[in-house]
Protein backbone atom coordinates (compact mmCIF):
# COMPACT_ATOMS: atom_id res chain seq x y z
CA UNK A 1 0.00 0.00 0.00
CA UNK A 2 0.94 3.85 -0.29
CA UNK A 3 2.97 5.44 2.36
CA UNK A 4 0.35 6.58 5.21
CA UNK A 5 2.72 9.78 5.90
CA UNK A 6 2.03 11.18 2.14
CA UNK A 7 -1.56 11.40 2.85
CA UNK A 8 -0.26 14.77 4.31
CA UNK A 9 1.13 18.39 2.43
CA UNK A 10 2.18 21.16 3.59
CA UNK A 11 0.33 24.02 1.55
CA UNK A 12 2.19 26.93 3.28
CA UNK A 13 4.70 27.58 5.70
CA UNK A 14 6.47 30.26 7.01
CA UNK A 15 10.61 30.53 5.19
CA UNK A 16 11.66 32.38 8.50
CA UNK A 17 10.78 33.53 11.56
CA UNK A 18 12.71 35.68 13.95
CA UNK A 19 13.03 35.03 17.61
CA UNK A 20 9.86 35.54 19.51
CA UNK A 21 7.26 35.53 15.96
CA UNK A 22 4.91 32.75 14.95
CA UNK A 23 3.83 31.15 11.75
CA UNK A 24 1.25 29.22 10.33
CA UNK A 25 1.67 25.95 9.10
CA UNK A 26 -1.04 24.84 6.58
CA UNK A 27 -1.58 20.97 5.64
CA UNK A 28 -4.04 18.74 3.68
CA UNK A 29 -4.82 15.08 3.98
CA UNK A 30 -5.48 14.17 1.09
CA UNK A 31 -5.76 10.20 1.30
CA UNK A 32 -5.40 7.32 -0.87
CA UNK A 33 -6.37 4.46 1.03
CA UNK A 34 -8.83 3.91 3.96
CA UNK A 35 -7.44 3.61 7.28
CA UNK A 36 -5.28 5.16 9.89
CA UNK A 37 -2.56 7.81 8.60
CA UNK A 38 0.35 9.03 10.38
CA UNK A 39 2.98 11.42 9.97
CA UNK A 40 5.92 13.59 11.59
CA UNK A 41 7.26 16.73 11.04
CA UNK A 42 10.14 18.03 12.56
CA UNK A 43 10.75 21.79 13.03
CA UNK A 44 14.62 22.81 13.47
CA UNK A 45 16.28 26.05 13.99
CA UNK A 46 19.52 27.23 12.81
CA UNK A 47 19.49 29.43 15.65
CA UNK A 48 20.05 26.64 18.25
CA UNK A 49 20.30 22.99 18.36
CA UNK A 50 16.48 22.91 19.16
CA UNK A 51 14.16 20.48 17.25
CA UNK A 52 10.22 20.43 18.04
CA UNK A 53 8.45 17.61 16.76
CA UNK A 54 4.79 17.95 15.53
CA UNK A 55 2.63 14.87 15.18
CA UNK A 56 -0.10 14.34 12.64
CA UNK A 57 -2.74 11.47 12.84
CA UNK A 58 -5.72 10.82 10.52
CA UNK A 59 -8.56 8.14 9.53
CA UNK A 60 -9.77 7.83 6.35
CA UNK A 61 -12.88 6.23 5.90
CA UNK A 62 -14.86 5.50 2.56
CA UNK A 63 -17.03 7.54 0.74
CA UNK A 64 -19.20 6.54 -1.58
CA UNK A 65 -22.30 7.92 -3.54
CA UNK A 66 -24.52 6.67 -5.78
CA UNK A 67 -26.78 8.78 -8.37
CA UNK A 68 -29.69 7.43 -10.56
CA UNK A 69 -30.85 8.24 -13.18
CA UNK A 70 -27.69 9.26 -14.97
CA UNK A 71 -29.85 10.93 -17.72
CA UNK A 72 -33.09 12.85 -17.44
CA UNK A 73 -35.12 12.58 -20.76
CA UNK A 74 -38.17 15.11 -20.37
CA UNK A 75 -39.29 14.20 -23.75
CA UNK A 76 -41.30 16.54 -25.75
CA UNK A 77 -42.85 19.55 -23.34
CA UNK A 78 -44.80 22.50 -25.14
CA UNK A 79 -46.53 25.09 -22.70
CA UNK A 80 -46.23 23.64 -19.68
CA UNK A 81 -42.97 22.65 -16.91
CA UNK A 82 -42.11 19.10 -16.14
CA UNK A 83 -39.73 17.32 -13.36
CA UNK A 84 -38.03 14.73 -12.59
CA UNK A 85 -36.60 13.05 -9.36
CA UNK A 86 -32.91 12.46 -9.17
CA UNK A 87 -32.22 10.33 -6.58
CA UNK A 88 -28.78 10.46 -4.38
CA UNK A 89 -27.81 7.43 -1.58
CA UNK A 90 -24.59 7.68 0.73
CA UNK A 91 -23.44 4.32 0.71
CA UNK A 92 -20.19 5.61 2.38
CA UNK A 93 -19.61 5.66 6.10
CA UNK A 94 -19.05 9.79 6.13
CA UNK A 95 -21.65 12.55 5.51
CA UNK A 96 -21.26 14.39 2.35
CA UNK A 97 -21.82 17.82 1.44
CA UNK A 98 -22.88 18.59 -1.90
CA UNK A 99 -22.81 21.71 -4.03
CA UNK A 100 -24.36 21.31 -7.28
CA UNK A 101 -23.86 23.49 -10.65
CA UNK A 102 -26.19 23.70 -13.47
CA UNK A 103 -25.27 24.08 -17.34
CA UNK A 104 -26.57 24.24 -20.56
CA UNK A 105 -29.92 25.33 -21.42
CA UNK A 106 -31.85 28.02 -19.19
CA UNK A 107 -35.09 25.88 -18.83
CA UNK A 108 -33.57 23.34 -16.72
CA UNK A 109 -33.47 24.44 -12.65
CA UNK A 110 -33.44 22.27 -9.72
CA UNK A 111 -36.30 22.77 -6.91
CA UNK A 112 -33.90 23.89 -3.71
CA UNK A 113 -30.79 21.92 -3.27
CA UNK A 114 -29.65 19.28 -0.66
CA UNK A 115 -26.79 20.35 1.64
CA UNK A 116 -25.52 16.90 3.16
CA UNK A 117 -26.32 13.45 3.11
CA UNK A 118 -25.75 10.99 5.80
CA UNK A 119 -24.31 7.83 5.69
CA UNK A 120 -27.10 5.15 4.10
CA UNK A 121 -29.36 8.15 3.71
CA UNK A 122 -31.33 8.58 0.62
CA UNK A 123 -32.96 12.08 -1.17
CA UNK A 124 -34.35 12.96 -3.88
CA UNK A 125 -33.59 16.44 -5.83
CA UNK A 126 -36.61 17.52 -8.07
CA UNK A 127 -35.17 18.62 -11.71
CA UNK A 128 -37.48 21.09 -13.48
CA UNK A 129 -37.67 21.80 -17.86
CA UNK A 130 -39.59 24.49 -18.30
CA UNK A 131 -39.26 25.44 -21.86
CA UNK A 132 -40.21 28.47 -23.97
CA UNK A 133 -40.64 27.09 -27.28
CA UNK A 134 -40.06 23.14 -28.38
CA UNK A 135 -36.68 23.63 -29.57
CA UNK A 136 -34.61 21.01 -28.49
CA UNK A 137 -32.53 21.71 -25.35
CA UNK A 138 -29.65 19.65 -23.12
CA UNK A 139 -27.79 20.77 -19.98
CA UNK A 140 -25.76 19.03 -17.55
CA UNK A 141 -26.36 18.73 -13.73
CA UNK A 142 -23.03 18.91 -12.07
CA UNK A 143 -22.80 17.38 -8.42
CA UNK A 144 -19.89 17.79 -6.24
CA UNK A 145 -19.86 15.86 -3.41
CA UNK A 146 -17.03 16.69 -0.10
CA UNK A 147 -14.47 14.06 1.33
CA UNK A 148 -13.53 13.01 -1.30
CA UNK A 149 -16.69 11.31 -3.13
CA UNK A 150 -16.41 11.33 -6.75
CA UNK A 151 -18.15 14.17 -8.66
CA UNK A 152 -21.18 13.10 -10.97
CA UNK A 153 -22.39 14.64 -13.70
CA UNK A 154 -26.56 13.88 -14.94
CA UNK A 155 -26.74 14.63 -18.64
CA UNK A 156 -30.32 16.72 -19.55
CA UNK A 157 -32.20 16.67 -22.50
CA UNK A 158 -35.63 18.52 -23.45
CA UNK A 159 -37.42 18.31 -26.59
CA UNK A 160 -34.73 16.21 -28.17
CA UNK A 161 -35.72 14.87 -31.61
CA UNK A 162 -32.74 12.41 -31.70
CA UNK A 163 -34.34 9.30 -33.50
CA UNK A 164 -37.78 10.47 -34.45
CA UNK A 165 -40.01 13.62 -33.87
CA UNK A 166 -41.41 14.64 -30.81
CA UNK A 167 -45.13 14.24 -30.13
CA UNK A 168 -46.94 17.35 -29.03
Amino acid sequence: GADPAAAFTIDDWPDQLSSGEQGALVFTFIPAEVGPHRAELVLESDASEASQAIYFRAQAAESRVQVWPARIDFGAVEGSSLTELLTIRNTGDLELTLSQALDGDAAFTTDGTIESIRPDEERQLTVRFTPEDTVAADGTLTLRFSEGATEVAVDLLGNDCTGGTPAL
